[in-house]
């Protein structure tokens, strides 16, 4: 599977292009930067994972050769490149979110069913080992029944400029730390969870919502708070509360390749630790992006869970409001 990556964005050096090198069948071909005067920084890119860089993002997706397309552009960016790689017959993996419009994934989704394409966004840590390792605690009746799911992902402020505090361009809290918590529900709760209250608080000096709460509830009444933000002291935790049992994990949405992040178990017997296995989130998340171009269910599955995630979103911004 030959890939190109339009744009020449920091997690695409950092993450992507290193665990794509890594994917067996996977081989990344270009980069497109989208002017002249980014041309020699995504040249420099390219190179170093050995592909080709080229200026603009309609010439790479015009080429034949691609068959995979990775969009780690700004929020607002995604639906107007996303629709034209899927277009063009290829498939998609794109940042999170999907858009940040219902109206937009599901124009997406659409087109892929129609041209049997993939197309998933990146949400990894929902196959990282330690999510494995929780669901079996759960699965296995380690803290029996669950009562509740505690779970907090935020970070410090970044720069002013950065594309998070930039409304034009999909920023804001919900849609960035946000996301994650709700992706965490659906996973842990189940298809039938749903946002049932939500808050988003501004400071002063920024357009965008820049922290936030929201609850989800299943058909069978079990609840996930979640806390989430972009001018937090850092914190990445889940708590699953249960009837004869708390399962914890202090580092469970962005366990960095080389950690084994550790799953806490506490029953009246005491206290259990656990290290899942290290992990690269982007390798796992890239395979099962493979996976879904060669299987029909899973790819169906992928348009779901897609149009899922965004509902939801879209949903607690009017909750908040």
């Amino acid at each position: 599977m030959k890939f190109g990556v339009l744009g020449a964005a920091d997690i695409a050096k950092r993450r992507f292009l290193p665990a794509l090198n890594k994917c067996e069948n996977a081989e990344f071909l270009m980069l497109a930067v989208s002017s002249e005067e980014r041309l020699e920084a995504g040249r420099a890119l390219a190179e170093e994972f050995g592909g080709k860089a080229i200026v603009g993002y309609d010439k790479l997706l015009e080429c034949e050769e691609i068959e995979a397309v990775y969009i780690p552009l700004p929020p607002s960016l995604h639906y107007e490149w996303a629709k034209k790689a899927l277009l063009a017959g290829k498939h998609v993996f794109v940042e999170k979110p999907s858009t940040i419009d219902v109206e937009d994934t599901e124009d997406l989704v659409n087109i892929a069913k129609e041209k049997n394409l993939a197309i998933i966004e990146n949400y990894g840590f929902i196959h990282h080992p330690q999510m494995t390792l929780i669901k079996k605690l759960i699965s296995d009746d380690a803290i029996g029944d669950i009562r509740n799911v505690r779970t907090a992902f935020g970070f410090p402020k970044r720069q002013p400029d950065d594309i998070r505090h930039q409304k034009a361009l999909g920023g804001g809290g919900l849609l960035d730390a946000g996301g994650y918590t709700i992706k965490a529900g659906f996973e842990l709760l189940g298809e039938s969870s749903e946002v049932v209250t939500a808050s988003l608080n501004y400071i002063d000096g920024f357009e965008v919502d820049m922290y936030g709460t929201l609850t989800m509830e299943n058909a069978m009444g079990h609840t996930l708070q979640a806390s989430f933000g972009m001018d937090n002291f850092y914190k990445c935790e889940l708590e699953i509360w249960g009837q004869k049992g708390m399962i914890k994990a202090p580092r469970f949405y962005t366990a960095p390749d080389g950690l084994k992040p550790q799953v806490i178990l506490t029953t009246n017997d005491g206290e259990t630790i656990y290290e899942a296995d290290s992990a690269d989130q982007f390798l796992l998340q890239t395979e099962y992006f493979m996976n879904c171009i060669k299987n029909e269910e899973m790819r169906n599955n992928a348009y779901d869970e897609l149009l899922r995630q965004i509902e939801q979103i879209a949903y607690a911004f009017d909750l908040a409001e």
